[in-house]
């Protein structure tokens, strides 16, 4: 902020944010729990989302400034008013703050600043949306009181703009040597901005979220062929399909330890624990009888569109979705019949296998949360 003119201005400074519940579907949608968990601390210039810290989770956020605030808002419908929005705030507009802790409702965290610049006078606000995560046996100081070590750090390295613009900087050089290695110049800004930096960045995102896990899975089938271990990287013979499923199974629990790390919905996680354990009975089974991984595969995708229309854990309905996948699963295990991979029995099985082990747990996790 700098005041350009030759008079001293005094103006207030609101900045805002609204925290989600750690599930930005589930928070949408079931409110008679969602309104009644929310869970707000403030520590200075710094205010905390804590929900559910003391209950079961380990993790919190924050959000704060390197200055002193005026005035604090942790309520959305204090904030906006009656009939406000965040295009005009109650709190702005009046100029005045709720100053007080949120106990459940829409939990949120607004930071007002009174400001006053003299002429020619500089000044630099930086703002810190942040997340933290403790060890479960050291979630808390004392009785009550939650360990905020990250927080603090984190705060102490953006207190000057120097910590930022080295902050910033570091970032920038890392997408300049990710996405630097291919780079198109034709004179026509916009194509080379989607060439350059959001064709790469997709494939970049894409990779890391799936064809990884296909590329390790491929990977390991081909460095077990060349060894030996395995006669066909088809797969057609029983024997050869106990390492390759042993891989997928350990990549399947890998991913699940992963997104539950990063706090995903944890129903995506046990889509990937159901996948697991229908491996882990595929593997078994097979040894004796060789049911279809094909038919097992879109069993469980079938079963996750089936839990999400149910759950009404999608943003949308999934019927058409659904009705796809059953003829699209259709389809692989008659070819697998067709083909004569396996029997029809064989087929039936695998698609069973699948079906009820990746709808049955998150099943059982919507009731016992019930």
């Amino acid at each position: 902020l700098k005041n350009e003119t030759d008079r001293e201005k005094t103006f207030r400074f609101t900045a805002a944010v609204e925290w989600c519940l750690w599930n930005a579907v589930d928070d949408a949608a079931n409110f008679q729990r969602n309104l009644n968990t929310g869970e707000v601390e403030r520590e200075g210039n710094v205010l905390y989302h804590t929900t559910e810290y003391r209950e079961r989770r380990d993790h919190y956020a924050w959000y704060g400034v390197n200055g002193d605030i005026a005035g604090y808002d942790t309520d959305r419908d204090a904030f906006l008013g009656q009939f406000g929005s965040f295009a005009a705030p109650q709190a702005v507009v009046n100029g005045r703050t709720g100053d007080f802790l949120a106990h459940g409702g829409a939990p949120m965290a607004g930071l007002a600043l009174d400001v006053t610049l003299a002429p020619g006078e500089e000044r630099s606000l930086l703002f810190v949306l942040g997340y933290g995560r403790n060890p479960r046996e050291a979630k808390f100081l004392s009785p009550g009181v939650i360990r905020k070590d990250d927080a603090h750090r984190v705060m102490e390295k953006f207190s000057s703009p120097r910590g930022a613009e080295e902050a910033l900087a570091e970032l920038r050089d890392y997408w300049e040597e990710l996405l630097g290695v291919y780079r198109l110049e034709c004179g026509d800004r916009k194509l080379e901005t989607m060439v350059n930096t959001w064709h790469q960045y997709q494939c970049m995102v894409t990779f890391n979220m799936s064809r990884s896990a296909s590329f390790y899975e491929v990977i390991g089938i081909f460095i077990l062929s060349r060894f030996k271990v395995i006669s066909d990287p088809k797969l057609n013979e029983r024997r050869d399909r106990t390492f390759p499923y042993i891989i997928e199974t350990a990549c399947f629990i890998g991913l699940a330890v992963y997104l539950n790390h990063i706090n995903a919905p944890a129903w995506l996680s046990l889509f990937l624990i159901g996948g697991a354990v229908a491996l882990i009975v595929l593997t078994v089974v097979n040894r004796w009888w060789k049911i279809s991984g094909h038919a097992t595969g879109m069993g469980g995708l079938c079963a996750l569109l089936f839990y999400l229309m149910l759950s009404g854990n999608s943003i949308y309905s999934l019927h058409w979705e659904f009705l796809a996948a059953i003829l699209l699963a259709g389809a692989v295990c008659s070819a697998r019949v067709v083909m004569g991979r396996h029997t029809l029995g064989q087929v039936a099985a695998g698609f069973l296998n699948g079906f009820l082990w990746v709808a049955i747990l998150p099943m059982i996790f919507q009731v016992t949360r019930l």
